[in-house]
């Protein structure tokens, strides 16, 4: 849980950083288009708005229009992520609030009892002599079949 509240977190983080510089780009950005008279703008505003133009003018001549800056595809991604953020946000604060809550990791289901019967070795007798029963010919077998291949293997290495 903590590790999911940690991942929002930071979420939430890049998020609001990626908001902050969204709108301080629309503060630069928004004097320049609401200008009706031109000639009044100072010799800075003219060579921004002059390096707007070349900007302007280059994507114009791209012919790939993904190449360039994309002021509309960056708006919807910015609106998306606004979205996330909120989102995110109203799912913080609940989880926040269960943790808090939660308290003890461990509960307790049921209370131990006692056994209804007890296991006694009845059980056990017959397993054993049955696994005896299938180990001590097994055992026997490999030990022939490993006498028969080295009898074999000497009997080839003999003229």
């Amino acid at each position: 849980m903590t590790e999911q509240i940690n991942l929002i977190r930071i979420k939430l983080d890049h998020l609001s950083r990626m908001r902050e510089y969204l709108q301080y780009s629309l503060s630069q950005v928004e004097p320049l288009l609401l200008l009706k008279d031109w000639a009044g703008l100072s010799p800075d505003q003219h060579e921004s708005l002059a390096a707007f133009r070349s900007q302007l003018a280059g994507m114009e001549r791209a012919t790939d229009p993904s190449a360039g800056p994309d002021y509309i595809g960056r708006y919807r991604e910015f609106k998306y992520q606004e979205n996330l953020f909120e989102l995110c946000a109203r799912q913080f604060e609940p989880a926040r609030v269960d943790e808090s809550r939660e308290g003890a990791l461990i509960k307790v289901v049921d209370v131990a009892t006692a056994p209804e019967r007890n296991s006694d070795p009845r059980h056990a007798i017959p397993a054993a002599g049955t696994a005896l029963a299938v180990a001590l010919p097994l055992v026997v077998g490999l030990l022939l079949r490993a006498s028969n291949m080295r009898r074999a293997s000497i009997k080839t290495l003999d003229p």
